[in-house]
C-alpha cells in the first residue's frame, strides 16, 4: 500500500511501513534504512526569468506543515506566502520542474534530474530518516522476512545515494 495515511501497524493495518520518522508504537520492530538529505530545488528557466532571486515557494499543505521539510521551508521563506500548496511530494517536483516555484525536494530524486538546479540557502542542511517498520511477529514470518531482508539489502546499496553531497547519477 502506498499512499500518505498513517496505517497502525499494531493493529494489523499493514505488515511492513515505511516512515520518515522513528516509531513510537509499542510492539513494532524499527530500521533505520537511510537518513534521505534534503535541499531547495527549482527549474533553470525559473530562475533564469527571476535572475536568480526566486522568491515563489511551493510548498506541503496545511496537512503537512508540522512535517520538517516544510518547517524548513516556512524558515526560507519568511512573510512570503506559498505560490502553490499540495499535500503530495509528486505534485510539488512536478510544478518545480515546471517553472513554477521553488521546492524542498529530496536530493536523491532532484539531483538527477536535468530540469532542476540546488538553489543554496543560509540554513543548514534538511535530513530525516527513513525506517522500515514491521510488527515483531510478523517479521517473523518466511514471507514477510524475505520482503524485509531484500528491502534491506536494496537499501544498503544505495544509502549513499540519499546522502547531500551524492554525486550526480548516483543510484537511489
Amino acid at each position: 500500500l502506498g499512499e500518505t495515511r498513517q496505517v497502525s501497524l499494531s493493529q494489523g493495518d499493514t505488515d511492513l511501513a515505511l516512515r520518515m520518522y522513528r516509531p513510537i508504537e509499542k510492539g513494532v520492530t524499527a530500521r533505520r534504512l537511510a537518513v534521505v538529505a534534503y535541499g531547495l530545488y527549482a527549474s533553470r528557466d525559473y530562475l533564469t526569468r527571476c535572475g536568480g532571486e526566486g522568491k515563489a515557494y511551493l510548498g506541503f499543505d496545511d496537512s503537512l506543515d508540522h512535517s520538517p521539510q516544510q518547517r524548513w521551508l516556512k524558515m526560507l521563506a519568511g512573510e512570503r506566502g506559498f505560490t502553490l500548496r499540495s499535500n503530495d511530494i509528486t505534485n510539488l517536483l512536478t510544478a518545480a520542474r515546471a517553472g513554477l516555484g521553488l521546492a524542498v525536494l529530496p536530493c536523491a530524486v532532484a539531483r538527477n534530474d536535468p530540469k532542476l538546479v540546488r538553489v543554496p540557502t543560509k540554513l543548514p542542511p534538511l535530513t530525516r530518516e527513513l525506517w522500515l517498520l514491521f510488527h515483531r511477529d510478523v517479521g517473523r514470518t518466511p514471507a514477510v522476512r524475505a520482503v524485509i531482508d531484500h528491502i534491506i539489502e536494496i537499501m544498503t546499496q544505495a544509502k549513499a545515494a540519499f546522502r547531500e553531497n551524492s554525486p550526480p547519477g548516483a543510484a537511489a
